[in-house]
């Protein structure tokens, strides 16, 4: 899969530890060819004021935010696939309190 990184993206903002699980993350997604097939994270579509968007959690309160951003359509056997680009990391403090990281 093709894996685009957002130039607003400043993972500097982050802790180290959410750092190397984003960096993990993205490796994974790099070698699967859709989204499906990832092991850990479970993406799930965003609602909200981030309908269209997919979270892919990287720990136990954050996720990574996929914003599909290209369909393939040249794609044989009926398997279309999507491009991501990463737009950001979003770390939940409480279920009513969160910060997104873009």
């Amino acid at each position: 899969m093709n894996i685009k990184i957002s130039t607003n993206l400043n993972l500097s903002l982050l802790s180290s530890v959410e750092r190397k699980l984003v960096k993990k993350r993205i490796k994974e997604l790099e070698t699967c060819s859709v989204l499906g097939e990832i092991k850990y994270g479970r993406p799930h579509p965003l609602r909200g004021n981030k309908t269209g968007m997919y979270g892919l959690r990287i720990g136990k309160y954050s996720r990574l935010l996929l914003l599909p951003f290209e369909y393939d359509m040249a794609e044989t056997n009926d398997k279309k696939e999507w491009h991501h680009c990463i737009t950001g990391v979003t770390i939940y403090y409480s279920p009513n309190h969160y910060k997104t990281y873009y």
